[in-house]
Formats: C-alpha cells, sequence, structure tokens
C-alpha cells in the first residue's frame, strides 16, 4: 500500500515488528507492532499507517536505529532517545526514565 508523508525519507530502520523512518526536516515517524510502546505513540496499539512521533518533535533527530522491542534516535544536540522496552529497561548506560511517555529514556552525550 503506497503511502504520503509530508517529508522525503532519508533514512529507515526496521525489525520484525515496527519501521522508523527519519524525514528531511529531522522528524520521525513510525508504524507496525506496537506491544512494548516501540512506537512512541503513548500507547500500545498496533498502527498500519507512519505517525508522527509528538513528543520529540522538538528536536532535530538525524539517525534512528530500532530493534523489536524499541526504537532509538540521535538528535542534531547529541541526546540520544530511546522508547520501548526490554523487559522494562533498555540494555545501554545510564540514563534518565520519563514516565510521561511510553517507556522513553533519554542520554545526553557531551
Amino acid at each position: 500500500k503506497k503511502v504520503q508523508l509530508p517529508y522525503r525519507i532519508i533514512e529507515a530502520s526496521f525489525s520484525s515488528m515496527h519501521t522508523v523512518l527519519l524525514v528531511e526536516k529531522g522528524l520521525i515517524y513510525t508504524m507496525g507492532r506496537n506491544i512494548e510502546g516501540q512506537l512512541g505513540a503513548g500507547h500500545t496499539n498496533c498502527v498500519e499507517q507512519p505517525i508522527l512521533v509528538d513528543f520529540i518533535k522538538h528536536r532535530t533527530i538525524v539517525n534512528c536505529q530500532c530493534n523489536d522491542q524499541g526504537t532509538i534516535v540521535t538528535s542534531q544536540d547529541n541526546v540520544i532517545t530511546f522508547w520501548g522496552t526490554r523487559n522494562g529497561i533498555p540494555e545501554f548506560g545510564d540514563c534518565n526514565f520519563d514516565e510521561s511517555a511510553t517507556a522513553l529514556w533519554r542520554l545526553q552525550i557531551s
């Protein structure tokens, strides 16, 4: 099924559960299964069409990656943000947890 996005896709990451799209304005769109909150939609319902990840749109994203349970993005100001879960915690370093989003973790890179 053909999908129209408002901006050109510059990077994409795929897992067996979901897809993450980085578009030229530095915005992130996600779609697919969402059991672990890996779409960043604030819920765990499956999504068939790409949706804008609203809580991260204030940052300019420069890189995106995903695995089956989570999504990780890097912003232009060197903030790594992870959402989704793998047994409740991300599998990297010390991070700050923000309960306002679905399992959102942020790590500032110096």
